[in-house]
């Protein structure tokens, strides 16, 4: 069901992937929700494993390995293998297998696989992971040595009352890393500080192209267009300004007489305590907690308070489809109501009703299968050895590509 809605695209307006949908729809986790969409996926070009799934001769966790590997696997041979295998033997084959393919693709996929992720910790530390290439990785890896020297050794009362375990690390080569690591970014960032306004994009507005017509009209009054002359369109327009710095300027025949201070519609504290009571995105469904928009639900120009009551956090793909007029938010004793433009409602987790199976398969039942059980102990002795099979699947693969 999932491939089909992925070729036809059938998922609900408003999500920005079948993954956020199905995450939605089904209470379940984002990440989760990626993993059956990528199997699904796979699952439309390999039609004996996929047979095999539904009859029920392969788990999930099966699949989900066998999927992993490219169209130039065998296909039969890779059912074989997860018959006669247990899932964790299954899954090291195929990472092995995977592996192989990679060293091939290396010269090609270094940079497109290049990535810098960070994730925060149950104690509170910030975790980050990253791959580069060779070349970029040895620039990366120069400039904290170059840091690290420049830091020189801890100093001797960082280790003062610290048992000998504690204090070793303290002093070691890889808390060493980490001071440089933060030493370059604090150093990277002091210097845009005093040039901050060079990173900021500027748009031209007049009063009456702001206040006059509605979000869904196709042209403003005056004058609304970015720095170097793209025009914007209204809804784009409001939804900038729900959450920006606003420079007054008074102009007479085109020329600038006066010059009003930069101010923010929504004030550093405000949007502190947003994030404190939305903790990211709050339309139904959406994870994301990072590079959201304060979003004005009766907007400032229109006679909305810019405070906490009137305000909400939004990511930038719901904020534009709010401006857009596909979804309005209400807001009565109960808190936040989200609806479609028809004006249905938008539930925060939709509560669906069991499925029943049409068919029950009885592990003994001579209709469904054999009383024989499906991983036989004898077919993959223990110890199997892992080149062996690793082997025996890329044979099939080269085999197939000639």
């Amino acid at each position: 069901l999932l491939g089909r809605l992925d070729a036809e695209r059938g998922w609900e307006e408003g999500y920005k992937t079948l993954a956020h949908w199905l995450a939605w729809r089904c209470g379940m986790a984002v990440g989760t929700a990626r993993d059956h969409v990528r199997v699904a996926q796979g699952l439309r070009e390999r039609p004996l494993i996929q047979a095999a799934f539904e009859r029920g001769e392969l788990s999930y966790s099966k699949v989900r390995a066998l999927v992993r590997l490219g169209p130039e696997f065998d296909e039969g041979q890779l059912l074989h293998y997860a018959r006669y295998a247990s899932a964790s033997q299954l899954e090291t084959i195929v990472r092995g297998a995977s592996r192989c393919v990679a060293v091939e693709r290396a010269a090609e996929s270094h940079q497109a696989e290049r990535s810098f992720c960070w994730s925060y910790d149950e104690d509170g530390c910030v975790v980050f992971r990253g791959r580069l290439p060779g070349e970029q990785g040895a620039v990366v890896v120069r400039a904290l040595e170059a840091a690290r020297d420049e830091l020189g050794p801890p100093p001797s009362e960082a280790t003062e009352g610290l048992a000998w375990p504690e204090a070793e690390q303290t002093i070691s080569q890889e808390a060493r890393r980490a001071d440089a690591f933060v030493a370059v970014a604090t150093t990277a960032l002091a210097e845009k500080a005093s040039s901050a306004d060079v990173y900021q994009v500027l748009i031209h507005i007049d009063t009456e192209s702001l206040t006059s017509g509605d979000a869904g009209a196709t042209g403003l009054a005056g004058r609304c267009h970015l720095e170097d002359g793209v025009p914007l369109s209204p809804h784009a327009v409001r939804r900038l300004t729900c959450d920006a710095s606003i420079v007054t300027a008074l102009e007479r025949d085109g020329n600038t007489i006066d010059l009003g201070r930069k101010t923010r519609t929504v004030a550093p504290a405000l949007r502190r305590a947003l994030h404190l009571r939305d903790h990211g995105c709050a339309f139904p469904g959406c994870s994301q907690r990072h590079h959201t928009d304060a979003h004005h639900i009766q907007h400032w120009v229109d006679g909305g308070r810019t405070d906490l009551d009137n305000c909400v956090l939004l990511c930038r793909f719901h904020h534009t489809l709010v401006h857009k007029g596909l979804f309005r938010i209400r807001k009565d004793a109960d808190g936040l109501g989200w609806f479609r433009a028809n004006g249905t409602p938008v539930p925060q987790a939709p509560r669906q009703p069991r499925g029943e199976c049409t068919q029950v398969m009885r592990i003994g039942d001579p209709a469904s299968r054999t009383t024989r059980s499906l991983y036989p102990r004898e077919a993959m002795p223990r110890g199997a050895l892992l080149g062996w099979s690793v082997e025996a699947l890329l044979d099939g693969r080269l085999a197939r590509r000639e």
